[in-house]
């Protein structure tokens, strides 16, 4: 488990957990750009060409203390070898507010239009997917 926090706790780290069965990324009450520029490699679900179970995940949980907490995912990269099959992603706010608002705020909190996370989504990395 890996924990990232406050102001650019995890901004612009790299995690390669290709061989790994499992990598989790929690940043509940992260601050402003908590992962932003982030590049993230999944564990591969492929060993010799074949696919397997499930058992390797990534999951990365994003959850802004507040509504000024903004940038959290901004122009992060993850792979992921068999794209959301294999991985979990969320990025929230706290809920303080409700509505179109939140929905405004929650798209702010996690990136801005020029900032679009990326997902490789392919067995060798080759082309990404939308997220």
């Amino acid at each position: 488990l890996i924990e990232c926090s406050e102001f650019e706790g995890c901004r612009g780290i790299t995690i390669n957990a290709i061989n790994s069965n499992l990598l989790e990324i929690e940043a509940i009450n992260g601050g402003e750009s908590v992962l932003k520029d982030a590049n993230i490699t999944c564990p591969s679900n492929y060993k010799n060409n074949n696919i397997i179970t499930k058992e390797n995940t990534c999951s990365i949980n994003v959850i802004a203390q507040s509504v000024n907490d903004q940038h959290q995912i901004e122009n992060m990269v993850i792979y992921s070898t068999n794209s959301f099959n294999n991985l979990d992603i969320t990025c929230a706010n706290d809920g303080s507010i409700d509505g179109n608002d939140r929905l405004n705020a929650l798209g702010n909190s996690c990136f801005d239009l020029n900032g679009n996370p990326k997902l490789y989504c392919t067995e060798d990395f080759s082309d990404h997917c939308k997220i």
